[in-house]
């Protein structure tokens, strides 16, 4: 479990720093980082919600479901992430293990896959199932 903890954290700091390359400013680069993380779990869940809907056949309404949902979840992330500033503490934990090497670039891919890749494919997901 501790594992998945770290793996997140690593998603959440490097979003983190891409905003802050964009914006240069630390406060908007973590509210955009926690606000891409929420929309890229909450879209993860609800793929997840859409396959088992599908694999038993049934209708899960979930249109009264998705606001609550995305809600907590960018309240969860909010407060894991922002409250206290614990983005500043992961840019120390991971900022000294930053390189530009292929192991560096195959990162960010996997980061840039998950956040984007989710949105999308759940936007898309009515053509795959």
């Amino acid at each position: 479990m501790e594992s998945i903890k770290e793996v997140y954290h690593y998603i959440y700091y490097r979003a983190y720093t891409w905003n802050f390359f964009l914006w240069k400013n630390k406060e908007m680069a973590a509210f955009n980082s926690t606000l891409a993380l929420s929309f890229s779990f909450s879209c993860s869940l609800f793929i997840l919600l859409i396959l088992l809907e599908k694999t038993i056949k049934t209708d899960i309404y979930l249109s009264n479901l998705i606001i609550g949902v995305v809600l907590v979840i960018s309240l969860g992330h909010f407060y894991f992430f922002e409250k206290d500033k614990f983005y500043l503490q992961l840019e120390e934990k991971f900022g000294s293990k930053r390189k530009r090497d292929t192991d560096w670039y195959l990162k960010g891919f996997a980061v840039f896959t998950y956040l984007v890749g989710s949105i999308l494919f759940y936007f898309n997901s009515h053509y795959f199932f």
